[in-house]
């Protein structure tokens, strides 16, 4: 009887250790995913604080690039081209891309003529009645001419606004552009320019390309200088291995030397687009000195 007493006593124990085995399993499938989670809502704030210490970086970075350029529109800036030419350089693990962007290379949605924009239009890839049609209506937007724009079949918002352009983003009111990118629509128009002409000399390649081939443009083409500039737009992306800032901006072109340039608008995260003309400077303490550097340093 001994023996069964143990062999009752060994059962009811296996039984035990195998209810608190299920039990201890249970537990950690519950508790498992927490943990994954609570890890995971860590990693993505902390990526999130780190986009916003590199957007606030790229404001600095867009801030020292105007304060170099704006102030004195007519120097070249140690060969960096208003042009939107693409810039890199590298430093503490971040990738600093950047271009500006002298206003005076790009059309005017409020003074040029049709002309000037329907070669504009073309260049983003409309053909040329369409690009055609498009100049008409942005004429009879901006202006008080009343009736209808012949050959236009464009949906607006609200209908023809008779006033300025404001911004270039109230083309997004023209049905046919709410699917272009606001980069790609900076890259060819502007409200801050002053004159109704354009400096080719200034332009992105692709516009320049455009007008230098058209026909009957040579009046509304003008030499380089600084009185017509109104603004520079400068475009900043910076990435490392995890996160990544944007920032872009319209400096007013005409600030005074050792002040914070004017800024006329500004928006964040948008993506730089790779041109066919790259400039790669290697260390930006060849851009922008050692001070720079040890601010980087400091935000690891």
């Amino acid at each position: 009887m001994r023996f069964r007493h143990d062999e009752e006593t060994t059962g009811q124990q296996g039984f035990s250790l195998l209810v608190v085995l299920l039990t201890i399993l249970a537990i950690a499938a519950i508790l498992t995913p927490l943990a994954l989670s609570a890890k995971t809502r860590a990693l993505f704030s902390a990526t999130l604080l780190r986009s916003d210490q590199l957007d606030f970086l790229a404001d600095g970075v867009a801030t020292i690039l105007a304060s170099q350029y704006v102030a004195d529109i007519d120097q070249t800036g140690a060969g960096v081209r208003m042009n939107s030419t693409l810039y890199k350089c590298r430093t503490g693990g971040l990738t600093i891309a950047y271009t500006l962007q002298r206003h005076d290379g790009l059309i005017n949605l409020n003074l040029a003529p049709e002309a000037l924009l329907a070669v504009a239009f073309r260049s983003l890839g409309f053909r040329a009645q369409t690009a055609q049609a498009f100049a008409e209506t942005v004429v009879a937007y901006r202006s008080s001419k009343d009736g209808i724009v012949s050959g236009s079949a464009l949906e607006i918002k609200d209908g023809l606004k008779n006033a300025s352009f404001e911004s270039i983003s109230e083309l997004y009111d023209f049905e046919p552009f709410r699917t272009v990118p606001l980069r790609k629509l900076s890259r060819v128009f502007t409200v801050n320019s002053l004159s109704a002409g354009i400096t080719l000399t200034n332009a992105p390649d692709d516009l320049r390309n455009r007008i230098a081939t058209a026909e009957d443009l040579s009046a509304f083409v003008q030499q380089p200088g600084s009185s017509n500039a109104g603004a520079v737009g400068v475009s900043v992306s910076i990435s490392d291995e995890k996160a990544s800032g944007q920032f872009n901006g319209i400096f007013d072109a005409h600030g005074a030397a050792g002040r914070r340039p004017v800024i006329l608008a500004s928006w964040h995260y948008d993506v730089l687009d790779e041109p066919g003309t790259i400039v790669d400077e290697g260390d930006c303490r060849n851009r922008f000195g050692t001070a720079f550097e040890m601010t980087v340093a400091e935000m690891r």
